[in-house]
């Protein structure tokens, strides 16, 4: 399932047009599926969900297809599943969770208890 055109504007949005991993301003975006589709796509609907979806500038996102390990190890690529918003991942300026609204949740040890 691709991303909708109005879900891709509030992920970039929420990044300020900055890449969610390095910080960096872009002006090519990529956005990158946290839990891949898959060969043939899905049909679940939370995988267009903001929570879903990360705001990449082209370099990081190669970096992410390239190196899966550290991808799965920061929060950048989840396992099937995996709920999107109950997973955190790494930010240029932390740790943080994505929710279905399109905004971020800081993590923090009273959230890292409940999750």
């Amino acid at each position: 399932m691709k991303f909708p055109n109005e879900i891709k504007e509030m992920v970039a949005e929420r990044a300020g047009w900055r890449c969610e991993i390095c910080g960096k301003g872009v002006t090519s975006p990529q956005i990158h599926h946290r839990r891949p589709r898959g060969m043939g796509g899905t049909k679940r609907k939370n995988s267009a969900s903001p929570a879903n979806a990360l705001f990449l500038d082209m370099e990081c996102h190669t970096d992410v297809e390239k190196n899966r390990y550290v991808a799965i190890v920061n929060g950048w690529v989840l396992s099937q599943s995996d709920n999107p918003s109950e997973k955190k991942f790494r930010h240029h300026e932390g740790w943080k969770y994505l929710t279905n609204e399109g905004g971020y949740l800081k993590v923090t040890l009273s959230t890292e208890v409940e999750a």
